[in-house]
């Protein structure tokens, strides 16, 4: 019974072609409905947490920038040497290693 109300709240008993269309429409207007966990619009919970996420990536995208630059720029300079042969070693490495992976790894590394 429980369920069953819980289907009929969440519009989950309509055909799924009505139930795409209503998420669609929905979508174009920024409405994208309450938060099970918190009850709060979900568009709050996007926005609220966006700064930080964006924080995140310009400080990645920097620090990226400040490595690769300068490897790749003194790699470039002095082919075959050991720097190029050591960097692209690492290089292949990290493009070898799934992301998810390397993700539990850095995660198990940097976190506090």
């Amino acid at each position: 019974a429980a369920a069953e109300a819980v289907r009929l709240e969440l519009g989950l008993n309509s055909p799924w072609i009505v139930q795409l269309w209503a998420w669609l429409g929905q979508l174009a207007h920024f409405d994208l409905g309450s938060s099970l966990v918190y009850g709060t619009p979900v568009i709050d919970e996007i926005t609220t947490q966006l700064g930080y996420s964006l924080l995140l990536a310009c400080g990645a995208f920097v620090a990226s920038l400040l490595i690769a630059l300068p490897v790749g720029i003194i790699a470039g300079l002095y082919p075959n040497s050991r720097f190029d042969r050591i960097t692209m070693g690492i290089s292949i490495f990290l493009r070898a290693v799934p992301a998810f992976a390397l993700g539990i790894v850095l995660v198990l590394i940097f976190a506090v």
